[in-house]
Formats: C-alpha cells, sequence, structure tokens
C-alpha cells in the first residue's frame, strides 16, 4: 500500500506506491518541502490518490496475465497455418505495447473504451511508434477478437468486448491491370533486373498466383503431368498447371540441383515497389494477378476454368476481375 515517508539529506515528502501499469514499487519525491506551510495536508492528499489508484486496480494473479497465455495458444491454434502465425505474432506485438500503456494486465480488466480507442491510437505514430493505415488495425483488432474469446472460454475474463466494436474497414484501392505496352515497358527494364526478378515476374503472369506462392519448392513439382502445388492461404496446397516457360524454368532449377523454383530474396514486395517506382509506373507486384484473371475472363474462359488455374472462390474471383463494358459489346449482337 502506498505510504508517505521522510528521506535523510531530502527537504521534501517522499511516496512510495506499486505502480498499477507495471506491477512495481515506485518511490518519488512529492515536491513539496517538510517546512512548507500545509505541507503534511497537501502530501497525504496525494498519498489518498495514490492508495486509491492501487485499491481500483484489479488483483492481477500470474497465471492470468497476456504474457502467461497469449503466445502458447496462438501458437496451438495456427500451428499448420506458418503465415497466419507470423502475421498473428506481429498483430500481439503491437496489441501488447497498447495494453501495456493502458496497464490492462490480463483479461478481465479489458473495457470497451479501451477496445474502442485501439484503432485511433495504432493509426496515430507517437514516441517512435509507426503508424498503420486503418484497415490493418482493425484486422489486428479482429485478431484480439479471437484472443479475448479464448479468454473467455477459459474463465479468464466474464465477457468479450472486442465484440461490442463496430469495426469496419475502408474500402481498399484496386490495383490496376497492367496494359500490353505496359508490360512490354517493364519486361524491357527486367533485362538488367536481378535473375530472381525475372524469374518471379515470369512465373507470375504465366500462372496469376500470389507473389509468396510462386517461390516453390522443387519437390513440389510433378514432372509426369506438370503440375506444381501452390500453398495457398491457410495452409492449403492447391495443384496447378504449369506453362510451357515455367517448365523450361523449372527444368533449368532442376540442373542446378536448386531447392527453390526462384531464388526467395527478402523483402521482395518491397523490392517490386522500388523497381516499378524506377519506372514511374504505379504498379505493384500484386497487379499481375489481376492482370491474369482479367486476360483470360476477356478471353472467353469460364469463371471455374480461372479459379481453378488461380486457387480462387468465384466471390475471391470477382473482386479481382477488372472487365469493362468494351469487353461485352460482342454480346450485344447475341441478342
Amino acid at each position: 500500500m502506498a505510504h508517505l515517508y521522510s528521506r535523510t539529506h531530502s527537504r521534501f515528502w517522499w511516496i512510495s506506491y506499486r505502480d498499477p501499469a507495471t506491477g512495481r514499487v515506485v518511490r518519488r519525491s512529492t515536491g513539496i518541502a517538510l517546512d512548507a506551510a500545509g505541507a503534511k495536508q497537501r502530501a497525504n492528499a496525494m498519498l489518498f490518490e495514490r492508495q486509491r489508484a492501487e485499491l481500483d486496480a484489479p488483483t492481477v494473479r500470474e497465471p492470468e496475465r497476456w504474457e502467461r497465455w497469449v503466445s502458447e495458444f496462438l501458437d496451438q491454434r495456427y500451428e499448420h497455418s506458418p503465415k497466419t502465425l507470423q502475421r498473428v505474432r506481429q498483430c500481439w506485438a503491437a496489441l501488447s505495447v497498447y495494453l501495456t500503456e493502458r496497464a490492462v494486465k490480463v483479461p478481465r480488466a479489458l473495457t470497451y473504451r479501451v477496445c474502442a480507442d485501439y484503432v485511433t491510437w495504432r493509426t496515430h505514430g507517437v514516441k517512435g511508434r509507426k503508424a498503420v493505415h486503418h484497415n490493418t488495425a482493425v484486422v489486428e483488432m479482429k485478431f484480439f477478437g479471437v484472443i479475448m474469446r479464448e479468454a473467455v472460454r477459459s474463465g479468464l475474463a466474464p465477457g468479450n468486448p472486442v465484440r461490442e466494436v463496430e469495426l469496419r474497414r475502408l474500402p481498399a484501392k484496386e490495383k490496376d491491370e497492367i496494359g500490353i505496352e505496359d508490360q512490354r515497358r517493364i519486361e524491357r527494364a527486367l533485362v538488367d533486373a536481378p535473375a530472381w526478378m525475372r524469374d518471379h515476374w515470369l512465373v507470375l503472369m504465366k500462372t496469376g498466383c500470389r507473389s509468396d506462392e510462386a517461390f516453390v519448392p522443387m519437390e513440389r513439382i510433378n514432372w509426369t503431368d506438370h503440375t506444381m502445388l501452390l500453398r495457398l492461404k491457410g495452409g492449403r496446397l492447391h495443384a496447378t498447371p504449369m506453362h510451357p516457360d515455367v517448365i523450361a524454368l523449372a527444368a533449368e532449377r532442376r540442373r542446378g540441383g536448386h531447392a527453390l523454383l526462384i531464388d526467395r530474396p527478402r523483402y521482395a514486395p518491397k523490392l517490386w515497389w522500388q523497381f516499378f517506382r524506377g519506372l514511374r509506373m504505379q504498379f505493384s507486384i500484386h497487379c499481375t494477378r489481376v492482370t491474369v484473371i482479367t486476360r483470360l475472363l476477356r478471353a472467353g474462359c469460364t469463371t471455374a476454368q480461372v479459379c481453378q488455374l488461380i486457387g480462387h472462390t468465384e466471390e475471391v474471383n470477382r473482386i479481382y476481375r477488372r472487365l469493362k463494358a468494351s469487353d461485352a459489346r460482342p454480346l450485344v449482337s447475341l441478342l
């Protein structure tokens, strides 16, 4: 409990108390001189505030603390989805900083207001903390909702206040289709680019897979029917046919004894972003997926066929296509 005292060689009253946020004992001067008028009364007023803060802070039992169970829970829940686990750990790292700042050491101390303020806190960079996009903060809160659901089920919290917060994502900027002339310009520039970048571009433009899915282990290539297994979101493996150019690349890599179809660099999306900015283009490497899907649909392929190639559901396919009114013009003559 907080208490007031004097120290040798100090002319001020001192106060000792346990910080509700850290649980550590803090000793500091009140700044009130021992011999000042009404000094004891003013120092006692400060003491009372500290005592009340200690009493209001929930009693923390060690097994309830976030650090005692959350990491283990995440490891178990996402054991078979390593990419999701990595993303969730990043989310939890940011949430942990926030909860520490708000002195929320256990799930039952979480309130609606703390949850509601998170997105604002996360999207404003202060004290050296990098601000993130609104949608990133919303995703982090959704993961937090999963953590709190486990807390409720485990009897560590009476309810899940994250569920009461309205979490709405802002419309994401649509990724553009890469036109033929832009493609030619990009491929001319790729002649002088690193080998991994040329190979990456080839695989993406010939399969429509996601950027990270293109780094296929050679052991997942079936040489009998020339298919390769892509690891999709959620960890599911999806077999997709290989274009003749991709088969030629794979054969060359096999002769070289490589473990991956494409050498994986660090931060590939960032390197591509720098590449496109160097060409004064507003594309990202994810535009290749939009381009492949749109071109196949424009060429008359069915949605089901495109989904089978890409590994999409039809709903996701709808999000990626960039067909225009002019693409439907030939249909008019059939009516």
